[in-house]
């Protein structure tokens, strides 16, 4: 399980960053991006797990928990603003219109955040499973 709560977590650490490089090269402020501040919390929580996959003491998963859950939080309460900028008529730079042959899917799903809440979710999952086996 800890195996897998890293790879999570190195797929969220490399998609953030990919983000954010984006938001660089497009000329965008990334410190005023949230991609910039959840590409980082995803590195804290990278580097906590590939720490607790050697650790003989695994106390600091509690800790991991508690970021990641923090993280989700973050995360959809990104999703949820981009989602009420949508139904403000607002234009969402980082929503792309996903397209599917036949239809278009409600274009926050395009959005980052959505993708990065989601991965923080996954991993925060992984992460009680573990602490509850852990703490059996």
């Amino acid at each position: 399980m800890y195996w897998l709560q890293a790879l999570i977590l190195v797929g969220g650490t490399i998609f953030a960053w990919w983000m954010v490089s984006l938001e660089s090269a497009a000329g965008m402020n990334i410190y005023a991006s949230t991609c910039t501040y959840g590409a980082i919390a995803f590195a804290i929580a990278l580097i906590m797990a590939l720490y607790l996959l050697t650790a003989r003491n695994r106390a600091a998963q509690k800790w991991l928990t508690w970021l990641l859950g923090l993280g989700a939080i973050f995360g959809w309460s990104n999703f949820a603003y981009k989602v009420w900028q949508y139904y403000q008529g607002a234009v969402c730079a980082s929503c792309p219109p996903v397209t599917l042959p036949g239809f278009s899917i409600f274009p926050p799903l395009g959005s980052p955040c959505f993708y990065g809440a989601s991965l923080f979710t996954l991993a925060f999952i992984v992460a009680i499973l573990i602490y509850l086996r852990k703490n059996k």
